[in-house]
């Protein structure tokens, strides 16, 4: 989410030129080995393929902005972390058009659908646990937490509700459930999390679910990452009480966490427009995670 809160620096226009430019970079580096090369989603400020490298399939993705090269490489730190020699991942370098482009390359995955909360819930805990004895911290600035978010959300909750996408009864509760939060946050243990674990970024190979896309992670409680993912309007069905109350958080601040959240979300879709397809309005899907008290 924070890449999407706060654009790269030096990339607010990736026009069509500069993405042609990393495309034909990667040709000339990957020379001939490189095979049946076809786009695929990627984020604004992202450029991902598939393509045969070598006789293996593989992903490639490179980032624009000052920050290419760190955020690439901490997601191939997180990617060898949580699965090693599964996904095989690494960062290379080539010139286009007198830039520097990164590329980071890893094993081809396919999407992981059908995950139960449960099972997500065992993913979360997995990395979790791997974080817990490595020295991956260092690569998260320690201000990227909770309390960044919160200060986001505070601006946002007065953003929307001039917009007329909040009513000013639920403008209130919205304010109430960010207060607690900052009453709460300074007793929470940190962790780190995901940061925007949506359903496109589980993934899986023949040995199970794999967590892609690392650029967003940020301090967190534990069970951030599993609250973040029961906000996706796919997930709707599994915003009941009996899938919640189990980060150990408490119902009470898990409903906060997920009115930040959705909050984020939504005030980040009202800014670039992608709010005027949103077939459930702001003000209800709110309604609906408070009204879970």
């Amino acid at each position: 989410m924070l890449t999407k809160l706060w654009p790269r620096e030096n990339a607010d226009a990736v026009g069509v030129s500069r993405r042609n430019d990393a495309r034909e970079s990667l040709f000339r580096y990957a020379g001939a080995g490189l095979e049946h090369v076809q786009p695929c989603s990627g984020g604004t400020f992202s450029l991902c393929l598939t393509a045969r490298w070598e006789g293996r399939a593989r992903f490639f993705k490179t980032v624009f902005g000052d920050d290419a090269e760190a955020s690439l490489s901490r997601e191939v730190d997180f990617l060898w972390a949580t699965t090693g020699k599964r996904t095989d991942a690494s960062l290379f370098q080539c010139e286009s058009a007198g830039c520097t482009d990164y590329w980071l390359v890893m094993n081809q995955l396919e999407p992981s659908t059908g995950l139960l909360p449960a099972q997500v819930r065992a993913v979360v805990a997995g990395y979790d646990r791997t974080f817990r004895a490595t020295h991956l911290g260092s690569a998260i600035p320690g201000n990227c937490d909770i309390s960044l978010l919160l200060a986001e959300a505070e601006h946002a909750v007065n953003e929307l509700h001039e917009d007329q996408q909040l009513s000013r009864e639920v403008s209130l509760l919205v304010h109430r459930c960010l207060a607690q939060l900052r009453k709460d946050e300074g007793q929470w243990s940190r962790s780190i999390c995901h940061g925007d674990l949506g359903p496109a970024n589980l993934m899986e190979d023949p040995d199970g679910v794999v967590v892609v896309d690392w650029e967003d992670a940020i301090w967190a409680p534990a069970g951030y990452d599993y609250l973040y993912w029961v906000t996706f309007l796919t997930n709707r069905r599994w915003l009941v009480k009996e899938e919640l109350n189990v980060t150990g958080l408490g119902l009470r601040t898990e409903i906060a966490l997920m009115v930040m959240i959705v909050l984020l979300k939504s005030v980040i879709g009202v800014r670039s427009k992608a709010s005027a397809t949103y077939t459930i309005g702001i003000n209800e899907r709110l309604s609906e995670i408070l009204n879970l008290a």
